[in-house]
């Protein structure tokens, strides 16, 4: 009857539109996992095939290069994805000895940007090289810090990149993002950003002192450096043999 084909198609366009907004819905329930004031960004990437899609163990059907039925949609999210991926390679840690001074109302700090990549390994290199090539900078609050990636690996004797940067805070509990700016429009957070000096001191165990049961020496090769720059002039005179 014209009543059960009103229903029969009322039906298919309701059971149509369920399948295709399934996806949608899965990717709201997704996002929407993402907590409060953590950092990071989802990608969602759909690819659309001129025929039946392949199965997805079926690894011999992607084998023909000169197969172009399909249609990779998001490359702009791909190329953000790229540059994300490129800034997790770096972390960030404050100094071990004096992490930070006190000084005008504020917190003067330093620290290094460390790379995950192997020392010496090609991958490491290459990565320096691609930086340099594109001017690539980092922001750590909102002071940029120059780096000098074409000097890798000739500056880097042990062949670790390390990037010793200072920047200031209001309060041990301020908020600051390192990010790897890569092109003029925006910066990526490196891994772990952002971060407070709180919670760095703490995941570094930085306030732990002898005599507990997991203290450790505080004193790092940078601490020379350091000692001849902030306590040079304290230094004790040799003594002299009558």
């Amino acid at each position: 009857s014209s009543s059960g084909g009103g229903w029969w198609d009322c039906f298919l366009f309701r059971l149509a539109r369920a399948f295709r907004n399934r996806n949608k819905n899965d990717w709201q329930r997704v996002v929407a996992q993402k907590k409060v004031g953590r950092s990071g960004e989802f990608f969602r990437f759909d690819v659309e095939f001129d025929g039946p899609e392949p199965p997805l163990d079926s690894l011999s059907s992607f084998d023909d290069e000169e197969d172009d039925g399909c249609t990779f949609e998001g490359l702009p999210a791909l190329r953000r994805l790229v540059l994300c991926a490129r800034a997790e390679l770096f972390v960030f840690e404050l100094r071990a000895s004096r992490p930070y001074l006190f000084s005008d109302g504020g917190y003067d700090c330093r620290g290094q940007i460390c790379c995950r990549l192997r020392a010496r390994s090609e991958s490491l290199t290459a990565l320096m090289r691609q930086l340099a090539s594109g001017k690539a900078y980092f922001r750590v609050g909102g002071h940029k810090v120059a780096c000098d990636f074409a000097s890798y690996p000739a500056a880097f004797p042990d062949g670790h990149f390390r990037l010793d940067v200072k920047f200031r805070v209001a309060s041990l509990q301020e908020s600051f993002a390192v990010r790897l700016w890569e092109t003029a429009d925006e910066g990526r957070d490196i891994s772990g950003s952002p971060f407070t000096v709180q919670q760095l001191v703490r995941s570094q165990k930085l306030e732990q002192c002898f005599g507990t049961s997991d203290h450790r020496k505080k004193r790092r090769r940078d601490d020379d450096d350091d000692d001849e720059e902030d306590e040079g002039a304290s230094r004790k005179q040799p003594r002299l043999k009558r």
